[in-house]
């Protein structure tokens, strides 16, 4: 009996390893070239195909690669970033370049990253993947924490700081960092920057981290500026708290949206907002905070809310009645009409206001 086990478990072990085998060889080898420590992520071509063979570690001064255009496959490894100084991001600009299966962390050590934003010309971005740019971003995770608030013009994305130049799409992306911005704060994206011809769409994401931004802050995008052509942000989430400092706007998924007069479309749909949303200046007169989104100049663009739900309620911090608070939609100003936009099946909690007055209620 114990022979006829023993030639059982040896014929398993057989099959199991033959199984393996087999798996191995149908598995396709990864494209490009291998990247195996942060030096070969530092000399990479604009054009080239690249892979990580295994995580890596980046300390010190990080020289970040210039206009990106190639495709970088992560493949499910970690980048992490302990005592690092980096400026802008991993990329300096991203110029048409696909990223995917990456994860981005900060090291355990306290004050671990230093983040600086770098200049584009006219402002100050930072975003863990990259400054700015575009392209396909997909399966990309974000742990690090961004401050760049001590400069009034820097704007931050957990994932990367703007668009700009091309249309920019984030797919199964995930910020689980804080970011604080001088200017634009976005969970995932800050700003999307004069692209009058391009798109920024973002969907299935989520955010976790606390976002703050002086004059927008937005849980999943902070500010669509410039008159560009669409911003579409889809079944996305967001849990983190979002406040904005200096009476502006607030957003659970998008704090401020400007489409371009002919053609321009903002849609947002079937996104949830978990996250706390409010402004953190006691003396503005003017804060705008939603639910959802907060604030549109039309402008004769088209505006798309359907089947979004704020589940969290938005408060202030004194003087409430001077500002507007919705749980959906706060302002929308510049001729917004009922043949461009399309509201419907969106919902909210009551919103309360922290000094317990009697506030507004939210609409749907």
């Amino acid at each position: 009996m114990k022979k006829l086990t023993a030639l059982l478990l040896c014929l398993l072990l057989t099959l199991g390893c033959l199984s393996l085998s087999a798996l191995a060889e149908d598995a396709p080898a990864p494209e490009g070239t291998p990247i195996t420590d942060v030096y070969g992520l530092m000399e990479i071509e604009e054009d080239g195909t690249y892979y990580l063979a295994n995580d890596i570690l980046i300390s010190g001064d990080y020289e970040s690669p210039v206009d990106f255009a190639g495709t970088l496959d992560g493949q499910g490894h970690t980048i992490v970033l302990s005592n690092a100084e980096i400026s802008g991001g991993l990329f300096n600009h991203l110029k048409g370049a696909t990223i995917k299966n990456l994860n981005i962390v900060e090291g355990e050590e306290p004050n671990s990253l230093m983040m600086k934003p770098a200049s584009n010309g006219t402002d100050y971005l930072a975003g863990a993947l990259a400054d700015c740019g575009y392209g396909t971003i997909g399966n990309v995770t974000v742990d690090v924490n961004i401050d760049v608030s001590v400069l009034g013009m820097a704007t931050a994305g957990g994932v990367i700081g703007a668009m700009q130049d091309g249309a920019l799409t984030l797919v199964n992306c995930v910020n689980a960092g804080n970011v604080s911005a001088g200017r634009y704060g976005g969970g995932l994206v800050g700003l999307a920057l004069n692209a009058v011809t391009f798109n920024l769409t973002v969907e299935q994401c989520v955010n976790y981290g606390t976002i703050t931004g002086k004059y927008s802050a937005g849980g999943i995008v902070g500010q669509n500026n410039g008159n560009s052509l669409g911003v579409a942000i889809r079944r996305c989430v967001n849990y983190g708290d979002v406040s904005n400092s200096s009476g502006n706007q607030a957003g659970g998924i998008l704090a401020f949206g400007k489409p371009a007069s002919s053609g321009g479309i903002i849609e947002l749909s079937n996104n949830i907002n978990y996250g706390y949303i409010h402004n953190t200046n006691i003396e503005a007169d003017n804060c705008q905070i939603a639910g959802i989104f907060t604030r549109m100049n039309c402008g004769g663009g088209t505006l798309i809310l359907k089947g979004n739900v704020n589940y969290n309620a938005l408060e202030l911090q004194d003087g409430y009645t001077a500002q507007v608070v919705f749980g959906i939609l706060s302002v929308a100003t510049g001729g917004l009409q009922k043949g461009n936009c399309e509201i419907e099946n969106n919902y909210s909690v009551p919103v309360k206001p922290i000094d317990g007055t009697t506030a507004p209620e939210a609409v749907g």
